[in-house]
Formats: structure tokens, sequence, C-alpha cells
């Protein structure tokens, strides 16, 4: 099955912000970039607010982080995660800061650990903390 965008992406109101499209995105399935798209704007909704939510994207491949950042930004600030360890070390220094991240975006693969043991870990933290 084949599905082709109704319009160029960079037309598009969310991934005509990301600029330059990188070539990776343009071999990407059209519509699982779409999906991508609509699931993190639904999911931040109930974010946004005065306060800024802080935003955790732990994604080591560099487009999808800018992609995702570039969605979530409109609702928090984000800050981004290459590895599993830097996203234990950056979560728990948000918590002991007492400004803990109010959405954590996760990549099941990730380079050193996978996303699977990133969770256990940040479930053990809030437990303790």
């Amino acid at each position: 099955m084949n599905a082709v965008l109704s319009r160029d992406p960079e037309d598009h109101p969310i991934l005509g912000e990301v600029g330059a499209i990188p070539r990776a995105a343009r071999n990407m399935d059209p519509l699982e970039l779409q999906d991508l798209v609509e699931v993190l704007e639904s999911e931040v909704e109930e974010f946004a607010s005065s306060q800024r939510p802080r935003i955790l994207v732990v994604e080591d491949e560099e487009m999808f982080s800018v992609l995702m950042c570039t969605v979530l930004s409109r609702y928090g600030d984000c800050e981004v995660a290459r590895t599993g360890r830097k996203a234990l070390q950056a979560y728990r220094s948000a918590l002991e800061e007492g400004h803990p991240f109010d959405l954590i975006c996760l990549d099941i693969r990730l380079p050193d650990l996978n996303g699977d043991e990133v969770l256990k870990t940040l479930r053990r933290y809030e437990a303790v903390l």
C-alpha cells in the first residue's frame, strides 16, 4: 500500500517548521511521519498551560529529536538526551532540583540501554525520591 501526503511536507504547518526536512524523513513512509506529528500534538495538548512544562526527549537519532522538539516546544521547554544514561542523569537531576519533567518521550532502541531498562530505572527513582 502506498500513501502520499496531500501537500509537500515543507508546506505543512508543523513539518514546515523543521525547515529543510532531512533526506531520511523524505524516505519515510509519509503516513508514518504524519502520524508521528499528530500523536505528538495530541499527547502534549494537556500540558499546554501558563506554566511551561518540562519535556525530556530521549532519542539518539538527531532527525527525530529535532522533529519532536520542534513540535513539542510549542507546549513546553524541551531537553534532549541522546542515550539512556544521559536520560537517567537528566531525570534524576530534575527530581533532585524539585522541577521534574512533565513529559518524557522515550525511544525504545538506544545505543547504551534499551528503553525498557530506562523506564524501569525512572520508576525506581520516582519511588525513592
